[in-house]
């Protein structure tokens, strides 16, 4: 476990957040038509995703739902898993260090496949927690792949680390899909309510059964230390659309996805770390 200290600018607006009535977010949702490269199955036939089809037709989903989230003077914005790849994260980053957008503070850029260093065979499903600026916070690399199931298995690496980013607002974390939801694995949620965990951003992938756990586990999280679980779920191709929520003592739905979601912060105990 590793954890960063929030300073500067970003230790400032968290501070702000604490004292704050309430948080806005935005649940982000990628209906653009974008699928997974092909092929997206290994000789062995475990699922692994290096690319999109349409990597522009994404980045034009997710500029535009940046542009209605500036709209809406959004503080944090949650991209689901496997939607967001190296190459978009990076136009994303280069986006948000030239938009001076002063009311975001966190971007949860989604997650994708990706070497885990140049030239390595090693994969790993990678996601990054950016400053407004967009600045690597937080990298977070999935601890649990999926499978087997009618994709085959992840053809992931699993990784066995999480950083906690420390703040005068608590402590906040990122998780992706598995790592949260697997409630049968005895050492995923109690780990999550150990940490004493203010707010888990989640970006997902997976159907309404696995929605469903992540509510249960979003519930006993509220319950354990009162932090507030956001969840952006991607559903699978061909499954019905099931786009996340928000868990801040009542749930809210994210229903289609690409919305404000405004998170009341008026119960929350306020003492921070």
């Amino acid at each position: 476990v590793g954890v960063e200290l929030a300073s500067g600018t970003l230790g400032a607006q968290l501070t702000a957040l604490r004292d704050a009535n309430e948080c806005r977010v935005w649940l982000g949702h990628c209906d653009d038509g974008a699928g997974f490269a092909q092929p997206d199955h290994t000789a062995e036939g475990r699922f692994l995703a290096t690319g999109l089809s349409d990597e522009e037709a994404r980045w034009d989903c997710l500029f535009k739902q940046l542009t209605k989230a500036r709209a809406e003077q959004t503080q944090i914005v949650i991209f689901p898993e496997l939607t967001v790849t190296p190459t978009v994260r990076a136009r994303l980053q280069k986006h948000l260090k030239k938009s001076a957008w002063k009311d975001l503070i966190l971007v949860a850029a989604g997650s994708f496949h990706e070497a885990e260093a140049a030239g390595s065979t090693v994969w790993r499903n990678r996601a990054q927690l950016l400053n407004r600026r967009g600045v690597p916070v937080l990298t977070h690399d999935k601890l649990r792949r999926f499978g087997p199931s009618a994709n085959g298995s992840e053809a992931i690496a699993e990784a066995n680390a999480v950083t906690l980013l420390a703040s005068d607002f608590g402590v906040i974390s990122l998780a992706i899909c598995k790592d949260f939801n697997d409630i049968a694995d005895s050492g995923f949620a109690p780990m999550w309510r150990l940490f004493g965990l203010d707010m888990l951003l989640v970006p997902a992938m997976g159907d309404t059964k696995s929605v469903s756990a992540h509510r249960r586990a979003a519930k006993d999280l509220w319950t354990a230390t009162h932090g507030i679980t956001i969840v952006a779920n991607q559903e699978p191709p061909g499954e019905s659309v099931c786009a996340g929520f928000v868990r801040a003592g009542q749930e809210v739905d994210g229903k289609g996805g690409g919305k404000l979601i405004v998170i009341p912060l008026r119960d929350r105990d306020k003492s921070g770390t």
